[in-house]
C-alpha cells in the first residue's frame, strides 16, 4: 500500500516539475528572443571580463610573470590541466 502512495506522490512531483521547467523555458526563450543584442553583449562583456581577470591572476604568480618563458610555461601549464581533465571526463562517461 505505500509503494502505491510514493509512486503516486513521485509521478505528482514529477509532472510539478514538469509544468516549473516548461513555465521557466518559456520565459527565458521569450528574454532571448525580446532582447537578443543587449544578451550578447552581455554574454561577451562576461566573457571578456573572465578573461582579463584569468589574466591578472596570472600576471601575479612569479612562476608565470617572472620567468623569460613565462608564454611557454602558461602554454604547457594548459594543455596539461587540459589533458588531465579531457581524461578524467572520458572516465567519467
Amino acid at each position: 500500500m505505500e509503494s502505491k502512495n510514493t509512486d503516486q506522490y513521485h509521478k505528482e512531483v514529477q509532472q510539478n516539475l514538469e509544468h516549473i521547467l516548461k513555465r521557466i523555458d518559456r520565459q527565458r526563450k521569450s528574454v532571448f528572443a525580446r532582447h537578443p543584442i543587449i544578451i550578447g553583449f552581455a554574454s561577451a562583456f562576461g566573457v571578456v571580463c573572465m578573461f582579463y581577470g584569468l589574466e591578472k591572476i596570472l600576471d601575479s604568480i612569479p612562476f608565470f610573470a617572472d620567468s623569460e618563458y613565462s608564454g611557454y610555461l602558461m602554454f604547457l601549464t594548459g594543455t596539461i590541466i587540459l589533458t588531465i581533465t579531457g581524461s578524467l571526463f572520458s572516465k567519467l562517461q
